[in-house]
């Protein structure tokens, strides 16, 4: 028994000496890997013309291989940069502008952590961050550390979203603000009130898109409410409403843009004219480019209410209607034939037109030339019907066209693909 006991005692000792051993060779081959990947590094940093670069160069690089509205995505740049090697790491970490803009609408439970850290990496560059909903507590304490350098924001029109973010406000930086509709809502949330309180705390924003927003109080009337004069925007984008339930146009009857500039809107049934000639009258700005979309273009407005709208806009250079029915297509050229004084100063129109028939481009024709001296670029852009047969412009009209194009005006008709002149 004490033979068997003194081996079991010697064999233990033997297995602890060998566990000592084992963790000392661990320890060993640990300082080996460490020394190889700093060898290898090394040998890396030789190879990569990356690291042989000046950092203003491969920092340019960089800033070329990332997205306009970079993701929180490991797999993307510039997170993508941190995990190649220590030297692209560096490269990133020493590279501002890098993280001057998160594009971050798709919601993650540590996305306030993440925009921390991120923004804190951009230093004190100027900012353009596109949120998520729903906007938590966290994120909105994020961006409540950089309302000084925030510049470009974007986010989903949502209530609470809205009141979340404006609390950090104001934001008298930022010259950029997107607001765009929820799109899995079905029910609306969000009132022209939240669309005023967002802009009451952004009073310097120079561009301003509100697109696809379904308004819950768009069937009230709106005329006993005060007037939000907006002295700054100069560009205001409503967007292309993706159905019938948009209603972002009826934010124009709460505001005026005096300083408007140029302007895209999607005609829609929550917009009457009279409305907009009330924007118009009371805005009276000075408008240089303005879009106006299809939707109901043609079941809404009348010639001569969009005579009257032009009317008012002395200033236009760039006129866009796209798609509209023929017969204001027609009546379009007819007016201008008409109305010498409509349109003074455009020098570029641009339509498109479903189906023009053959007659219509002398019409067109006829106006080109009366204004040879004004326009500059005329395009007419066929809309996509592949039901409808599309007639090229007549062989001799062809011909005056090309005429006034060797004179310098820029004409296009036909599709995207193909200019007839």
């Amino acid at each position: 028994m004490r033979h068997m006991v003194m081996s079991v005692a010697a064999l233990q000792e033997h297995i602890d000496k060998l566990a000592a051993d084992i963790v000392r060779q661990e320890s060993v081959l640990k300082d080996l890997w460490r020394s190889k990947g700093a060898a290898q590094r090394q040998l890396n940093a030789i190879r990569d013309p990356m690291a042989r670069m000046p950092l203003e160069i491969s920092s340019e690089i960089f800033l070329q291989c990332r997205n306009s509205r970079p993701e929180p995505s490991a797999d993307q740049p510039p997170l993508l940069f941190l995990n190649i090697c220590n030297g692209w790491r560096d490269i990133a970490l020493s590279t501002p502008a890098l993280w001057s803009a998160i594009h971050a609408d798709k919601p993650k439970d540590d996305l306030g952590s993440i925009l921390v850290t991120w923004l804190k990496r951009a230093g004190g560059r100027a900012l353009s961050i596109s949120l998520p909903t729903p906007v938590t507590r966290d994120i909105a304490q994020a961006i409540g550390y950089y309302t000084h350098q925030l510049q470009d924001l974007g986010m989903f029109h949502d209530a609470d979203d809205i009141r979340l973010i404006a609390a950090k406000g104001p934001f008298v930086f930022l010259e950029t603000l997107t607001l765009a509709g929820v799109p899995t809502d079905s029910v609306p949330r969000c009132s022209i009130s939240h669309t005023i309180e967002m802009l009451d705390v952004c009073p310097n924003i120079n561009e301003y898109t509100l697109a696809n927003v379904f308004y819950a109080d768009d069937y009230y009337d709106h005329d006993h409410f005060d007037i939000r004069v907006l002295p700054c925007i100069q560009h205001f984008n409503l967007g292309r409403p993706d159905d019938a339930s948009a209603s972002s146009a009826v934010v124009l009857r709460r505001i005026s843009l005096p300083s408007l500039k140029t302007f895209y809107l999607p005609v829609t049934h929550d917009l009457p004219f009279p409305k907009l000639i009330q924007f118009f009258t009371r805005s009276l700005p000075p408008l240089q480019k303005f879009i106006v979309g299809g939707g109901s273009w043609n079941a809404e407005w009348t010639l001569s209410e969009m005579k009257e709208c032009l009317a008012l806009l002395p200033t236009l250079t760039h006129f866009e209607v796209q798609p509209i029915g023929q017969h204001v297509a027609d009546g379009f050229i007819t007016t201008l034939g008409s109305s010498p004084h409509l349109l003074p100063n455009a020098s570029a129109i641009t339509f498109q037109p479903f189906y023009p028939p053959v007659e219509w481009y002398q019409k067109l024709l006829t106006v080109l030339s009366a204004r040879r001296d004004q326009i500059r670029i005329v395009q007419v852009i066929w809309a996509d019907n592949p039901y409808q047969t599309r007639e090229a412009p007549p062989q001799d009209v062809c011909v005056r066209l090309r005429q006034l194009a060797a004179d310098g005006m820029e004409i296009h008709i036909g599709t995207e693909q193909r200019n007839y002149i």
